[in-house]
């Protein structure tokens, strides 16, 4: 019912006049261009920003981008993929958000509400088509994976899925990796601090399953920086020359 409310948010304030033209509240549409770009078979959607890079390969690696143009590319309308895409991955959120709590031995309804609570307090970021929409579940699922790791870090299943999921966050967001591998590696630490060596080790070993699965991404991630158009992209839009402080800084 939650993910239903933007389509009738528009339809009551625009009335007959609406002609199903997506909404966009903060940078929605940055994102709607990378989406459409998938769907006509650029699928890694090149530059958005340069013209004459725009058949290049992309800055940083959007897996999100793929997924949120599957309706698209099964022949969907543009309005009716965002809208299919935002029910959908508000239940996966929902359902996954349900499971991490379930793995902290919450009772079944207190779950619900704590799922209900949290997709509620971050509804405008699951509404944003590609990120966070898609990229939420990963992060789930990688707390999941991680909350069971440490219930039992003797087994190797454990950090088989802590690594599989740790991995996947360099393929499904280019930003996403940098938190799997931080929480991973404040999770070392603690394990050194309290000398549980048991849990150290199987850390270590997810961390390094992890960063092999994402290797091909991350080699990605470094060989991109060494390309002219790169360097020419930050110049255009990352880097400001002013006497005072901005945002970008």
């Amino acid at each position: 019912m939650l993910s239903a409310v933007p389509v009738f948010q528009a339809a009551f304030f625009a009335g007959p006049e609406w002609q199903g033209v997506p909404q966009v509240y903060m940078d929605e549409y940055i994102y709607y261009s990378h989406v459409t770009e998938a769907a006509t078979g650029n699928l890694f959607f090149g530059n958005p920003y340069l013209l004459e890079h725009r058949f290049s390969l992309p800055l940083v690696l959007f897996g999100s981008n793929v997924l949120a143009a599957l309706p698209l590319l099964a022949g969907l309308p543009l309005y009716l993929s965002l809208v299919f895409n935002f029910m959908l991955w508000s239940l996966v959120f929902v359902l996954l958000y349900y499971v991490l709590a379930r793995s902290f031995l919450l009772a079944r309804w207190y779950s619900a509400a704590v799922a209900l609570f949290a997709y509620i307090q971050s509804y405008d970021q699951v509404y944003r088509v590609s990120v966070r929409q898609e990229v939420f579940p990963f992060l789930l699922l990688f707390w999941i994976a991680l909350t069971r790791f440490i219930q039992k870090p003797e087994s190797t299943r454990a950090l088989l899925w802590l690594g599989a999921a740790t991995g996947a966050t360099f393929y499904i967001y280019g930003f996403l990796w940098q938190t799997a591998v931080a929480t991973l590696g404040m999770l070392v630490l603690y394990a050194l601090f309290v000398r549980q060596w048991v849990l150290l080790r199987q850390t270590l070993w997810a961390l390094g399953v992890g960063i092999v699965v994402g290797a091909p991404a991350l080699a990605y991630t470094l060989w991109v920086t060494t390309q002219p158009y790169f360097w020419e992209s930050m110049l255009r839009f990352g880097l400001v020359h002013t006497r005072l402080p901005v945002g970008e800084l």
